[in-house]
């Protein structure tokens, strides 16, 4: 969906899109800046295309490209950690991308891809789940997140299709004295078009 422009992406975010295609496959990637003579990987480029929204269903997901949509900008997706369990992360998308990679058989596989900026947890599950019911965490799907995002990393970058569904961001105090701020994570139902 428009806004839609062809352009190349920043040498940083190359090579975290590098690093996400060495991920993803049992290939070697390099980004073309490295590339001083003949070798056996595979160049990545930094061409895309790149659109400030996009629809996934019946649901309109914008970026901080695309100011009319910066709201719907705020989606949730999860992530296996390290001791194998998955958590749900809310984040911001800076903007989507369709990036293209050419193998070495002369195939090219084409990926829609989102560059997302991930919000820090509280610092404890206390907070996060301060407005749970009884001690369950099930009893309460509003979470408690710091304002502030994780540095870029291989994890910025993922398929639109890992996209879980979009939420409200909105301002939440805690304390009376001592008060500390935090951003309050309210998931939105997804639309059901038929």
């Amino acid at each position: 969906m428009k806004p839609r422009q062809e352009t190349f992406l920043p040498n940083r975010v190359l090579d975290l899109l590098v690093e996400f295609y060495n991920s993803l496959y049992e290939e070697h990637f390099v980004p073309i800046y490295s590339i001083t003579g003949p070798n056996n990987d595979i160049v990545v480029i930094s061409k895309i295309i790149q659109y400030g929204r996009i629809r996934i269903g019946a649901d309109i997901f914008g970026s901080i490209q695309a100011a009319r949509h910066e709201k719907s900008s705020y989606i949730l997706a999860r992530f296996e950690q390290e001791d194998g369990t998955i958590d749900t992360y809310p984040g911001q998308v800076q903007f989507y991308f369709e990036h293209t990679i050419y193998l070495k058989n002369s195939s090219s596989l084409t990926h829609s891809l989102a560059l997302v900026k991930w919000y820090r947890p509280a610092q404890d599950h206390r907070t996060r789940y301060f407005c749970q019911v009884d001690d369950d965490i099930k009893s309460c799907n509003i979470e408690l997140w710091t304002n502030g995002f994780y540095d870029m990393s291989r994890d910025s970058i993922i398929p639109v299709h890992h996209i879980l569904g979009k939420f409200i961001k909105c301002d939440f105090n805690i304390g009376t004295r001592k008060i500390k701020e935090y951003m309050a994570v309210i998931p939105l139902n997804k639309k059901i078009s038929f």
